[in-house]
């Protein structure tokens, strides 16, 4: 059997160790980086996935309150036509015509006070749901983002948000601001107020008794959006995956 000297098994004892240490750093950058791809995969497919539906949920409730307007035309084109005849038969001195048209006249105010009532509540409902979901996409988001964290707790320093980064509107108006029942139109540059923009940061770094084994100290980002597209009768939707970048800090 086969001796080896003191220094020999030091020697061997040394290269095991600076294997293992390889080998180890190794396993745990690659084990990282697939646990990190899945956590920005994760975080890109829900953006997108919950901004898409918020959009043509947003974009349903519009669609509903322009479908209004042409009820809107109608009754007021009405009330234009009755007070006329009203004028007309006053002059003529038809009382009994003028007490019924001012009967109908009466019918119809009240039919367009009625839908102004519908018109106000589908525009507090389309602007509240846009506000909800906008943030409760967030809350989600940054809600699920701790499972990554919990198994390199112990070597990581780690952090990660998900913002918005700016808040939608619900970019319709009147067509009059004094009218009961108005016709609601797309306001100024709606696609850009109607847009949801996300961006989402992570950073990690080693703690101190780890880095001689591997020494981490990145920032992963990326951006994803959800607009719509406006042209022609028939909506659709301008999608955004955007490209994550790393950084060394």
């Amino acid at each position: 059997m086969k001796n080896f000297a003191p220094s020999s098994k030091g020697f061997i004892s040394l290269s095991f160790v600076f294997i293992l240490t390889i080998f180890v750093s190794l396993y745990l950058t690659g084990t990282f980086a697939i646990a990190l791809s899945q956590q920005r995969d994760y975080v890109r497919s829900t953006c997108i996935q919950e901004a898409t539906e918020i959009q043509i949920s947003t974009l349903k409730n519009v669609r509903r309150l322009f479908d209004l307007n042409s009820i809107s035309t109608f009754l007021r084109n009405a009330i234009v036509i009755v007070e006329a005849a009203i004028a007309v038969a006053t002059i003529a001195l038809q009382a009994p015509l003028v007490a019924e048209l001012k009967e109908t006249l009466d019918a119809l105010k009240e039919t367009q006070k009625s839908f102004d009532t519908v018109q106000k509540g589908l525009l507090l409902e389309a602007q509240t749901e846009l506000k909800l979901k906008h943030a409760n996409l967030a809350i989600k988001i940054n809600s699920g983002q701790g499972g990554i964290a919990r198994p390199w707790r112990y070597m990581l320093s780690m952090s990660s948000i998900f913002t918005p980064k700016k808040l939608p509107t619900l970019p319709v108006r009147p067509d009059s601001k004094d009218d009961v029942f108005p016709n609601y139109e797309w306001d100024e540059n709606p696609e850009a107020k109607l847009e949801l923009a996300y961006s989402w940061n992570m950073w990690f770094r080693t703690i101190e008794k780890y880095q001689k084994f591997f020494a981490w100290n990145n920032a992963l980002n990326f951006e994803c959006s959800v607009a719509p597209d406006l042209k022609g009768e028939k909506w659709k939707l301008k999608i955004n995956e955007g490209k994550s970048s790393q950084s060394m800090f």
